[in-house]
């Protein structure tokens, strides 16, 4: 025999070989996860103007309360805040549809064979998309209903 190894040695190379392998699939992942938020960061960038017009244009602007929590005017609130009245609101809008499109975008990516994992996995990411969707979903909720004038405090 040419060449003869021993078993620990053997092990060692197997062990080394796992190890390696393990941090070659979490670069991998790191790669995919960095490419999600490339695309994220760009479609933020060339949708967040024309979806602030829109804001505007459906005149989803932030009203200033002229009474406090307790029922009486709040003369000095309304002047902090004037320069913020027309502001528009309800920007979290976008942020939810473009999450919403990159999970798609990359469970769709997945299936097609391109690529291994997927923004929907539901070992790594049900609680937290859940978390991001049910809270930006509130926050919209609260922001139509300031728009709205709706409660008891105007």
């Amino acid at each position: 025999m040419l060449f003869t190894y021993k078993k620990d040695t053997l092990t060692e190379i197997y062990q080394t070989f796992i190890s390696l392998a393990k941090k070659m699939l979490a670069l991998h992942k790191f790669i995919n996860i960095l490419m999600y938020c490339l695309i994220a960061t760009g479609l933020s960038v060339v949708l967040y103007p024309r979806y602030i017009r829109l804001l505007k244009y459906l005149k989803a602007g932030k009203t200033i309360r002229e009474v406090s929590a307790t029922g009486e005017k709040s003369e000095i609130f309304t002047q902090l805040h004037a320069h913020k009245a027309g502001t528009p609101t309800m920007g979290g809008g976008l942020f939810i549809i473009i999450m919403l499109v990159m999970v798609a975008l990359s469970f769709i990516i997945q299936k097609l064979g391109f690529i291994n994992f997927s923004l929907w996995n539901p070992q790594e990411t049900y609680i937290i998309l859940f978390g991001f969707f049910s809270m930006g979903l509130i926050g919209l909720v609260d922001d139509f209903l300031n728009i709205k004038n709706f409660g008891k405090i105007k």
